[in-house]
């Protein structure tokens, strides 16, 4: 009997448990579609369609600036696969020399040479650290040469030592920048100004595959242009987001009323899933022993 009234003790707590995580989740989705209804009445009161968003503009030329430098990024790779098989030189496509690597992609000469200088870079790097850190004990930097001082005295000139400057100067490059995130680091790296590169070439008896999309007449595509395509991917995203989420809510009912009657299952049993599972679990290991 005592062992009943413990087991329905269990059951009431984890229920009210259950119950108020429920309530929970959906106090706080009713909240966020109030949220969005407010954001929609007062969008349509002030009559502006479009949410705000202090960044807008900068984002927007962002999005063209991604979008233009991606197609110039896949046409010179389209030029480049097809120059791999008609003319590895890539003379007539105005891509350089190409290589097919054993995985079977395509990669030029030239970006093969960064990747192996950058390789050794790093290489270095991480020997130099070895070497200036080792047995727990910082040798001296290496990298600092300072001159022999003059006997004399030292040379003042407008009020500041020569001598000091340098040091001051010096100090100023060992500093660190200001630490920011990998992520914001390769923002700015690619939203730095650049140069386009040079643009390929397709021979008139070259046509390109069955399937793939043209590159090559997007070079040139003019600001609007280039931002109805954006719009146009972010609209077939959020449609894909949209079938996945009513996919995915199609069959919500089934598996709560499947749910449920586990849950009875369990609960006419006095047993949880768990000790079900521990149970099954102990003999399995008693069998195989």
């Amino acid at each position: 009997m005592n062992l009943d009234q413990e087991w329905e003790r269990k059951q009431r707590n984890r229920e009210y448990r259950v119950a108020a995580r429920r309530e929970k989740r959906n106090r706080k989705a009713d909240e966020k579609k109030q949220r969005k209804l407010n954001a929609t009445i007062l969008r349509r009161m002030t009559r502006n369609p479009d949410k705000y968003n202090k960044n807008a503009e900068r984002n927007r030329l962002r999005d063209i600036e991604g979008e233009r430098r991606r197609i110039w990024q896949e046409a010179i790779r389209q030029a480049q696969r097809l120059a791999a098989i008609h003319d590895p030189s890539g003379a007539s496509f105005n891509v350089g020399p190409v290589i097919v690597q054993d995985d079977g992609t395509v990669i030029s000469q030239e970006t093969l040479r960064r990747r192996e200088e950058r390789f050794k870079e790093k290489a270095a790097v991480q020997i130099a650290k070895e070497t200036t850190y080792s047995g727990g004990v910082f040798a001296a930097p290496t990298s600092i040469k300072t001159e022999t001082p003059h006997s004399g005295p030292p040379i003042i000139s407008d009020g500041f030592n020569p001598d000091r400057l340098a040091v001051i100067e010096a100090t100023k490059s060992q500093q660190l920048p200001s630490r920011l995130s990998k992520t914001q680091q390769k923002k700015r790296a690619a939203l730095e100004p650049r140069p386009p590169p040079p643009k390929p070439a397709m021979p008139e008896n070259i046509s390109i595959p069955e399937g793939e999309e043209n590159w090559l007449d997007l070079w040139d595509l003019t600001d609007d242009q280039l931002e109805r395509r954006v719009l146009r991917e972010k609209k077939r995203r959020a449609a894909e987001r949209k079938t996945l989420r009513l996919k995915q809510q199609s069959g919500k009912a089934e598996r709560r009323i499947a749910r449920d009657e586990k849950r009875k299952v369990y609960r006419d049993i006095k047993l949880t899933w768990k000790a079900i599972k521990g149970i099954s679990h102990s003999r399995k290991l008693s069998s195989g022993i």
